[in-house]
């Protein structure tokens, strides 16, 4: 946590995003893209900064648009039970 807090404080986010995302194994890269999706999710929306964030996530995890708009989607449903 101590490295991951010290990354975010000495590099912007977008750099932070692409060194997290090359150590996510392939498998796990969709299940995790849709936990963070949740999480942003749990205010009941996404502004347009969570939007930019998701995208360049879900591009970093080399996750195609349909399938980050499927996340997203299931993560909505989700959250209206």
């Amino acid at each position: 946590m101590d490295r991951a807090k010290t990354k975010l404080e000495g590099e912007d986010a977008a750099s932070v995003i692409v060194a997290a995302t090359k150590r996510i194994p392939t498998t796990l890269r969709l299940p995790a893209y849709t936990i963070v999706a949740d999480l942003l999710l749990a205010e009941g929306g996404i502004d347009a900064r969570e939007k930019r964030f998701l995208e360049r996530l879900a591009s970093g995890l080399r996750l195609s648009p349909s399938r980050a708009r499927e996340a997203v989607a299931a993560m909505l449903v989700k959250n209206q039970l």
